[in-house]
This record gives structure tokens, C-alpha cells and sequence, in this order.
């Protein structure tokens, strides 16, 4: 069973949004940066002098903290967005873009592009993850092969990607 489809930048990047979207790794991080900012704001507006009644400081720095975290939350994506797109333009990144063919057989699943042909082992296959516009095969916690439904040239898109998550789903994915 065969898929041909093509990749562009707007492929990669949705991947990038959906993964740091769903990351605890990332979840975790931006609580921490703006829990950190609080535990700074908040003591700092007690310790500084100031004609300003302490409990006022105290607001605004509890009011400072929570406009940073909304900022900061809405702004994040954006910016690893923008930090993706940086990375790419460093390099050649020859067969990332353009035409990709996946191939199951029977103990690997073979991705070709016009420079390279790669074999991952089924047991490699981390779990499938399936959007409105997309499917992700994972192959570890941070690399997926990713399939834009829109982009899918040749092959039938439903058939393999429900092939892959009874795979995962048997291997408890």
C-alpha cells in the first residue's frame, strides 16, 4: 500500500502548532515562566517603596501577572512559529518539501522523497494523531511523518492511516 502526497512549509508548521499545542513538556514550561514572573511581581510590589498603598502594589502586580500570562499564551505559538521558520531558512532542508511517497510493507514503513529513502520498523511507530487537515505517525516524541489530507496525490489517505492506528491501537497507543 502506497501514499504519494507533498509537503510544503505550511505542512511542517502545522505540525509544529499541533505539537507544541499538545506538549506537556511545553504546557509545563510556560506555567513555570509565568508562575516565575508572579513569584518575582508579587514580593517585589511588597519589598519596593513606595507612596503607593501596599495593597494597590500588590494588585497591580497580581493585575501584571495575569495580562503577562494571557500575553504570554497568546504570543507563544507565534513565536515558535516564527523560530520554525527561522531554523528552516538556515538550511537546504532537501527532501523535506516537495514530493514524499510512503510505502508499507511488511516489517517497515519506507518514506522516499527525490534525496532520501528512510525505513522505520512498525514496532518504531509511536502513536497517529489525526486532525481535521492532517495525520502525524509519530515515530518518536518530537518526529512524525506528516500527511496533509489536502496535499494526498495518490493512494487511498483513510485506508492507510486507519492501518496505522489499529497497528498502534493493538500495540496500546
Amino acid at each position: 500500500m502506497d501514499l504519494r502526497f507533498e509537503i510544503e512549509i505550511d505542512d511542517i508548521l502545522a505540525f509544529h502548532r499541533y505539537h507544541f499545542a499538545h506538549s506537556k513538556t511545553v504546557r509545563n514550561q510556560k506555567f513555570l515562566l509565568i508562575g516565575l514572573v508572579a513569584a518575582i511581581a508579587i514580593p517585589a510590589s511588597l519589598i519596593i517603596e513606595s507612596d503607593i498603598n501596599p495593597n494597590a502594589r500588590l494588585g497591580l502586580a497580581v493585575a501584571f501577572s495575569v495580562v503577562f500570562g494571557i500575553i504570554f499564551h497568546v504570543r507563544h505559538g507565534s513565536t515558535l512559529e516564527r523560530q520554525v521558520k527561522n531554523l528552516i531558512a538556515e538550511g537546504s532542508n532537501a527532501g523535506m518539501f516537495g514530493p514524499h511517497e510512503l510505502t508499507v510493507e511488511t516489517k517497515f514503513l519506507v518514506e522516499k522523497t527525490d534525496v532520501n529513502e528512510s525505513r522505520h520498523a512498525w514496532s518504531a511507530i509511536d502513536r497517529v494523531i489525526e486532525t481535521d487537515d492532517y495525520a502525524f505517525i509519530y515515530l518518536s516524541s518530537v518526529q512524525a511523518h506528516i500527511i496533509p489530507k489536502h496535499r494526498v496525490k495518490q493512494g487511498d489517505y483513510d485506508s492507510f492511516i486507519e492501518m496505522f492506528k489499529e497497528a498502534a491501537a493493538r500495540r496500546g497507543y
